[in-house]
């Protein structure tokens, strides 16, 4: 359990203003202030400033402590869900993922680790923004997140590297060739649900290269990996996403591949938790399965 002013400071950087934080806190504004001058009297530091335009800022020496109290809040927290609990029950990690990694992927790397150790498992879904925002928060433990955000209050560690791909029925006239992104502008394109990871990394990806979404003549939201796979092999329509999603079907040749040579396409997928929590031998036990898993049957 930490001492209230700690979350008081906590509510205070994420809203950066003392009224907001009174409210939500149900305290009134004075109390606000009494709790941030103690923190400040007590680590000997000055924790906010006002920049010029009059926004409440974090001094560096605030950013240190937001460092370690939002991790010894989520520890606060697994502690208290923990001893909740009876005391012949398995612990649970909680693992949040993007959609695209959950529903293809990560189930599998789950049954690995399964395989040698003794843990209940709960899994949340959300776009890198959400799944971080859940870390900070300790809503979850361990986060799957593409290399979109910058990674500085995290551990993050590599799971794998992929490109985005376009993927088409093996029956697609243009199945393995070599085409520019024009040339698939008359194809239907297979999308995820709206503002689901998918579209909004094939948006980015496109954007980054001077193409958009919007020069596709034909579109149909679909929601989820699954159902985009079963779309693609009854109709002639295409799909862009992470190669992994698709290994199997590009292996066992139901699923083929266009090669789009002007859009380059790379990326980072991460594995992160919070600095400074005090299970991290749990975390990466699990990265450890994950990586296992990937080594074993996707990267072989």
């Amino acid at each position: 359990m930490l001492d209230f002013r700690i979350y008081t400071f906590l509510k205070l950087c994420d809203t950066r203003n003392y009224t907001r934080t009174a409210e939500l806190l149900n305290i009134t504004q004075p109390a606000v202030s009494q709790h941030i001058r103690y923190l400040e009297n007590y680590y000997r530091t000055k924790l906010f400033y006002y920049n010029e335009k009059r926004h409440l800022e974090l001094t560096p020496q605030g950013l240190r402590l937001l460092n370690y109290a939002t991790s010894a809040s989520a520890n606060a927290k697994k502690i208290q869900e923990i001893l909740a609990m009876p005391s012949y029950a398995a612990p649970t990690l909680t693992v949040g993922s993007l959609p695209s990694m959950g529903a293809e992927v990560l189930p599998m790397a789950i049954a690995e680790h399964l395989q040698d150790y003794d843990v209940n498992i709960s899994l949340r879904y959300g776009d890198s923004p959400q799944l971080l925002h859940m870390l900070s928060s300790g809503e979850i433990d361990v986060a799957i997140v593409d290399n979109s955000l910058p990674m500085t209050d995290f551990i993050s560690k590599i799971l794998f590297h992929d490109k985005t791909i376009c993927v088409c029925s093996r029956n697609h006239p243009l199945a393995e060739s070599e085409v520019f992104l024009e040339d698939l502008y008359s194809q239907r394109l297979l999308l995820g649900y709206r503002d689901s990871d998918y579209n909004h990394n094939l948006d980015a990806l496109l954007k980054k290269n001077n193409f958009d979404l919007s020069h596709f003549r034909h579109y149909l939201e679909l929601g989820h990996a699954t159902a985009i796979k079963n779309q693609l092999s009854c109709m002639e329509s295409i799909t862009f996403m992470y190669g992994i999603i698709f290994h199997r079907e590009l292996q066992n040749g139901t699923l083929k591949q266009i090669y789009v040579k002007d859009l380059p396409s790379h990326h980072a997928i991460y594995f992160c938790y919070l600095k400074n929590s005090i299970f991290y031998k749990d975390y990466d036990l699990f990265y450890e399965s994950f990586r296992r898993y990937l080594e074993r049957q996707v990267f072989s």
